[in-house]
């Protein structure tokens, strides 16, 4: 009885709101961190290793423009980055913002992708 109760209070520890909320909005979240918008071996170790705890063969991540306007397919194609800074708000200028529209085709194994760009000349 005193290991469940143990075993409980650790479980609800872990899936306490705040830190629940801290993992999903902190800056080192998913949804924050920078951590994967480089092409090194040490970050594409760390994206094997969260692929393989979440036993998923692609990363598709937004939120690290890529100021050139192009996506970027890293760590032989497992890491897609494709904010391509598309907003108006990055250029001002709707037309420039549509040229960095791009469309994602990835097959479903191996690392095969490419990138479209819609309405560039």
């Amino acid at each position: 009885v005193e290991y469940i109760a143990l075993l409980n209070e650790r479980l609800h520890s872990v899936l306490s709101e705040e830190r629940y909320t801290d993992f999903i909005w902190g800056e080192d979240g998913p949804l924050w961190t920078r951590a994967y918008a480089e092409n090194s071996p040490e970050a594409c170790d760390v994206v094997r290793e969260v692929l393989a705890t979440l036993n998923a063969t692609r990363m598709v991540k937004g939120h690290d423009p890529q100021w050139d306007g192009d996506a970027k397919s890293y760590c032989d194609g497992q890491l897609l980055l494709i904010d391509t800074a598309m907003s108006v708000g990055f250029e001002d200028d709707r037309r420039a913002s549509e040229r960095r529209l791009v469309a994602l085709e990835a097959s479903t194994g191996g690392a095969e992708v490419s990138f479209a760009y819609p309405l560039r000349p």
